[in-house]
């Protein structure tokens, strides 16, 4: 039987951790790879200064030991290659290691030399990662963002009928961003803004169809009390196609045998590769193509060779889709010039245009069409090659007899020289075409949030590519454009702008705000942004970063990491109970900040000391280690049908209430034990010595023989708070699967979002002589690019399985996974295999339905539909998401509609439109009276259809009345808020409501009024003067700022003033009592209330923050008749924790409100100079509050 020992090395330190951080999250600037945080660094570096860097961030070069970690890190990579990055090779831990990109685009560990400069990669250890995340408490979340759509220009058909343009503008933050336009970088909507031309549909714009804003440039911001960022700019540009010119001449065939009739196309926008030919002078008759006829995408007719047939007449039509129109040139005629050769043969020729690629200058993603011709007699085969030899991509395919070569969602892989070669009997041609690709600029890495203290030096850099080096490069800060020549003198020597990086030197707090970078270029933008902090704050510990006690087993080795927020910030220094530094060198010692202790022994235990100082100010932290013998396990088989394991713990406490429960975890094969529902387990506590200082923790599991394997049992481990241990009894290990494939199911000639996965097992595990555990079953194991966390495949995932092959199946639609398998028995689990290559999933049709659908009369034929967008922030489904807005009108009579009620399907529904946009605009018949609108939408991409939600009903009155609106409820607040609440009057749903203006005045004619929207029903009203009276009324209001009849008026009064004068904080200081010790605090009294008038409702309200920068405070209310001494008043405050920090702060109230708030006091428990030693007067008691369950229930 072997025994291994695994000791932890923190056992206590982070127990309410988990509360505070998302540990599972990377600090801002890193990213996730594995398990583990990483950082790309781009900018070249030998290998010293490569690990100075990595080391003054908190990290090191990255293991290139981890197969998971290497294995993501390269994924990275391959991503930023495809986005333009060109660097090939970067340092990696290990003396003269690195990470460099192979021909076949996979990378490979090679040997450089050191002093060799490349980009390198850091990663984080895990203490320094839970530091860098408690630092960034400190800086504020949710600054705003702009998701970017790409499109830098929306062509429009002018129209005269009131149709809309749809600009985007989705934002995120928190506080919710407010969202502005800018026509021509002049303010044209906002939420305080009114603009009868233009809507704005939650974040998004509506403009009219006009010719007026042809090249109108637009651009939306968002703001909120973070900061401001703005979109790259919006051209619209005006869709229009000119006539034909009426007359043109007749074609001869060309010398070869074969024609060629150009389309002479009128001028028109955009370029279209819509085009069509009519013949035999008619409309009605439109040639088709086939092996001997083809017509080019830019409007061209050839003809391979020209037979007697093909001598009639033609005409070239055109037709743009954006302005739903076409038209026709003339008719003219194909005359043959060589009646000779109409029946000869002859080679493939290529025309002189021939090969060509359409869109003529194609941007990365969009679909290419590669086209070849050539006269011939007889017809010619085509074939297709790449002229590197590479294969052509799989996303192509050929059609038009193999004359085009079409290639969907073209990437920078795909650039390069294509070869087309035509070939027939008596010869052949061939032809090369260079397919060139453009994009709006990649930043490779985007800006990220900032926290630095005042003086200190910050760059920003948006870091392009290589191809993208020459693109313009505007930076701004708050949505303003930041111009060195137009700033003060002052600030003009502080900042400079080298081209893609800002540097500002000597930060002060006026430079706090969003930065933003927009690189552009002639196909479009790409923009980051990110909030930089600027703020000094004295050192400090935050609430449960660090625990008062550490327990750490005998032998092991533990890490303590001094963790605290401060800017600026500098590492922590430990100390002992002496006071005296600890070395950087030596078995205990302190490295930048982080205690480390080898092979602990009884005699470390005791207090250590961290000191946290910048030059704001000190703090300091306590920890107590306490030395605990190792846990042991005995294993005793107390029958042949049972297994008894036993896991142990001795520790002494001061009190052994404060001795932690062991939290014991077990095992067994690496399956926690809560799996098998068969064990038993029994928790026993012993305690002796006085008042129970030695402790003794011990649990007992029983395991059936019957799980555990005859006396084969496996691996057990028992873990606690103060350390783990783990049996081993000889057995052999299951054999991992091998040679793992995935294979992708198909119907009907259709991927399917499932797969089927094969492997084997080794050949070894065939010979049962060796007494190889009997494999039953199989595990798998998957995760997606974008969760990188590898977890069993949940059971509506798993499919049939097979003795070497299971299905995975109901995969989400359009997305990359990598699978993983594990053999299995009753008892354990073997090693996983090695994983899959990545694949993707067919896209499929939208599995989200839409929220939040909702509706707004714009006139009475006219409604503006809008919706909650779904797929916001993962992966899209499938190709070309938009939404179907689906709809039926009927005039309100006496049955009203309750069929038009059931209508969900599209095949319901009269009237369907097609929007790309979160919003639509319906226009709906002329109709006298009130009629009923039925709507639904659902999401469709170009896979199939989705699921509508929910429908709603619409209503419209031609005629324009307004709904009545009826008081409910009014409620004063206090001396200037007011709460009213209304209904509104239902006998008819054809009365419309926009919103309800609520107006005041008092009785010496100022008037207060808020306008509130129709979906609301109650509204607290503010700016009221204290003590005053007012008359009221609600009155209903259109979008077009007309108004209904007013309500029955109604009057309030508002509340007494508040109190004026504020309390000063006296005393606050901590009190040894009989048994325990308490928080007094003092404070000086304050007029409360006018004399005359009820003390009911008036006293002092307590504001405990915990920790000098929490924002949030608990609120103790202290009535007036609770206070003991009215003219002294005090408060006892239990309940409070020692060496945590308290900011106390105090304040008067009464009906009217509360006044002024005291200037603060700070605390740290039990630290020098808090204690109060006097003896109070027994016979004036003190109220007391009982802070313990409120601090209980804030943590959570």
């Amino acid at each position: 039987m072997m025994m291994l020992i695994r000791c932890i090395s923190i056992f206590l330190l982070f127990g309410f951790v988990n509360a505070l951080i998302d540990e599972a999250s990377c600090p801002i600037g890193w990213q996730i790879a594995s398990d583990q945080c990483v950082r790309i660094v781009i900018a070249p570096a030998n290998l010293k200064h490569s690990k100075k860097y990595c080391h003054h961030e908190g990290g090191e070069l990255m293991d290139t030991s981890v197969t998971l970690l290497l294995e993501d890190v390269m994924d990275l990579l391959k991503n930023l290659h495809e986005n333009g990055l060109s660097e090939p090779t970067f340092h990696v831990g290990g003396m003269g290691q690195a990470l460099n990109r192979t021909e076949d685009g996979n990378y490979k560990i090679i040997t450089i030399n050191p002093s060799s400069h490349f980009p390198f990669i850091c990663s984080l250890n895990k203490m320094a990662r839970r530091s860098l995340l408690f630092q960034q408490k400190l800086l504020p979340v949710g600054a705003p963002q702009i998701s970017l759509t790409g499109q830098s220009e929306i062509y429009f058909h002018p129209r005269h009928d009131a149709d809309y343009i749809a600009l985007p503008c989705t934002v995120q933050g928190n506080p919710k961003p407010t969202v502005a336009w800018y026509k021509n970088d002049v303010e044209v909507l906002s939420p305080s803004m009114s603009n009868v031309s233009y809507l704005l549909s939650g974040g998004n714009l509506l403009v009219p169809a006009s010719s007026t804003l042809a090249y109108s440039s637009f651009h939306c911001t968002a703001r909120n009390s973070l900061g401001e960022v703005r979109s790259p700019p919006i051209l619209l540009k005006p869709s229009f196609i000119d006539p034909f010119r009426p007359h043109r001449l007749d074609v001869y065939s060309l010398a070869t045998g074969g024609a060629k009739l150009d389309c002479d196309a009128p001028a028109h926008q955009p370029k279209s590769l819509t085009y069509s030919w009519l013949y035999g002078s008619s409309t009605d008759r439109i040639l088709s193509q086939n092996e001997r006829k083809f017509i080019s995408l830019d409007g061209t007719l050839f003809f391979s060779y020209v037979t007697a047939e093909d001598e009639d007449s033609y005409a070239c039509s055109l037709s743009v889709y954006s302005t739903q129109s076409g038209h026709y040139g003339p008719f003219f005629r194909l005359i043959s010039s060589t009646p000779k050769l109409v029946n000869s043969t002859f080679p493939p020729k290529l025309d002189s245009t021939q090969p060509q690629i359409f869109p003529e200058d194609p941007k990365v993603g969009d679909s290419i069409y590669l086209e070849c011709f050539a006269y011939a007699s007889p017809l010619p085969q085509y074939k297709w090659s790449r002229v590197d030899g590479k294969p052509i991509p799989a996303r192509s395919h050929i059609s038009n007899y193999g004359r085009v070569l079409k290639i969907e969602k073209v990437n920078y892989g795909d650039a390069g020289k294509y070869k087309c070669v035509a070939m027939n009997a008596f010869g052949s041609a061939a032809g090369e075409v260079h397919v060139k690709l453009r994009a709006p600029p990649s930043i490779l890495q985007g800006l990220h949030d900032r926290l630095v203290p005042t003086e200190s030096n910050v760059s920003f850099e948006c870091l392009l590519s290589n191809a993208d080096s020459y693109s313009s490069v505007e930076w701004f800060k708050d949505a303003k454009p930041i111009v060195p020549l137009l700033l003060p003198a002052e600030k003009r020597k502080r900042l400079k702008i080298d081209h893609n990086v800002l540097h500002l030197k000597f930060a002060d707090e006026t430079d706090s705000g969003v930065y933003q970078c927009v690189a552009s270029n002639d196909v479009g933008s790409s923009s980051s942004s990110a909030l930089l902090t600027v703020k000094d704050s004295a050192p400090v510990f935050p609430p449960n970063a660090m625990s008062r006690k550490v327990f750490a087993a005998f032998g092991s080795t533990v890490s303590i990491p001094c963790i605290f927020e401060a800017s600026p910030r500098f590492h922590g220094k430990w100390a002992d109970a002496g006071g005296s530094k600890l070395p950087q060198k030596g078995r205990i010692r302190d490295e930048e900040g982080v205690i480390s202790i080898e092979k602990v022994l009884h005699e470390d235990a005791g207090l250590f000391f961290c000191t946290a100082h910048n030059k704001l100010g000190k703090a300091h932290a306590q920890v107590q280690l306490i030395v605990v013998n190792k846990p042991s396990i005995k294993t005793n088989f107390l029958d042949e049908e049972t297994v008894n394991m036993s896991c142990e713990v001795e520790l002494t406490c001061e009190n052994s209430a404060e001795c932690p429960e062991a939290l014991f975890e077990w095992k067994i094969n690496d399956r926690p034990a809560k799996e098998y529902p068969s064990l038993k387990s029994k928790v026993h506590e012993k305690k002796s010595g006085h008042k129970g200082r030695h402790l003794k923790q011990k649990v007992d599991l029983e395991v059936p023989k019957s799980l555990a394997g005859s006396r084969q049992i496996g691996r057990f481990a028992c873990s606690s708070l103060y350390g783990g241990s783990s049996e081993f009894v000889t057995k052999p290990q299951l054999p991992s699967p091998i040679a793992l494939t995935v294979e992708q199911m198909d119907e009907d000639g259709k991927k399917k979002k499932m797969f089927r996965l094969r492997w084997r097992l080794p050949p070894q595990h065939r010979d049962t002589r060796d007494h190889s555990p009997k494999v039953e079953g199989y595990l798998v194991e998957l995760r997606t690019r974008k969760n990188r966390k590898w977890r069993a495949a949940e059971r509506q995932l798993v499919g049939n399985m097979e003795k070497d092959s299971i299905t995975v199946e109901n995969l989400l639609p359009n997305t990359e996974y990598q699978f993983r398998v594990r053999s299995v028995e009753s008892a354990a689990i073997g090693e996983p295999s090695i994983p899959s290559d990545w694949v993707k999933t067919a896209p499929g049709a939208p599995s989200e339905t839409i929220d939040n659908l909702k509706w707004r009369s714009l006139d009475s034929q006219t409604l503006l539909v809008e919706w909650q967008p779904i797929e916001i922030g993962q992966e899209s489904s499938g190709d070309n998401l938009r939404y179907r807005v689906s709809w039926s009108e009927a005039t309100v009579g006496k049955n009203a509609t309750d069929d038009m009620k059931l209508s969900n399907q599209d095949d319901d529904f009269e009237n369907h439109l097609d929007s790309d946009q979160p919003q639509a605009i319906l226009k709906l018949n002329t109709t006298e009276g009130c009629r009923m609108v039925v709507l639904a939408v659902r999401p469709v991409n170009d896979q199939g259809n989705g699921s509508v939600g929910t429908d709603t009903i619409a209503f419209l009155n031609s005629h324009g009345e307004l709904k009545k609106v009826s008081l409910h409820n009014v409620k004063p607040i206090n001396a200037s808020h007011v709460n009213i609440s209304w209904t509104w009057d239902n006998t008819s749903d054809c009365d419309t409501k926009h919103a309800v203006q609520i107006t005041c005045i008092n009785l010496s004619g100022s008037e207060i009024s808020a306008t509130v929207a129709s979906d609301r029903i109650f509204w607290m009203l503010g700016g009221l003067e204290a003590e005053t009276a007012y008359d009221c009324d609600l009155k209903a209001i259109d979008n077009h700022g007309s108004f209904g009849p007013a309500s029955k008026k109604f009057r309030i009064h508002t509340k007494q003033h508040p109190p004026s004068e504020t309390p000063l904080i006296g005393k606050l200081m901590m009190k040894q009592m009989k048994d325990t010790y308490t928080t007094i605090l003092e404070w000086s009294s304050i007029e409360l209330q006018k004399p005359n008038r009820t003390e009911n409702g008036c006293g002092y309200k307590i504001f405990i923050y915990i920790s000098e920068t929490a924002t949030e405070a608990i609120e103790l209310d202290m009535p007036l008749q609770r206070l003991s001494d009215r003219r002294n008043p005090s408060a006892r405050l239990d309940g409070l924790k020692l060496m945590y920090m308290y900011t106390i702060k105090v304040a008067g109230y009464n009906p009217g409100g509360i006044g002024p708030i005291s200037e603060p006091r700070s605390i740290r428990l039990g630290s020098p100079g808090t204690m109060d030693y006097t003896t109070g007067s027994s016979d004036v008691p003190i109220p007391s509050l009982l802070l313990l369950l409120l601090l209980l229930l804030w943590r959570l």
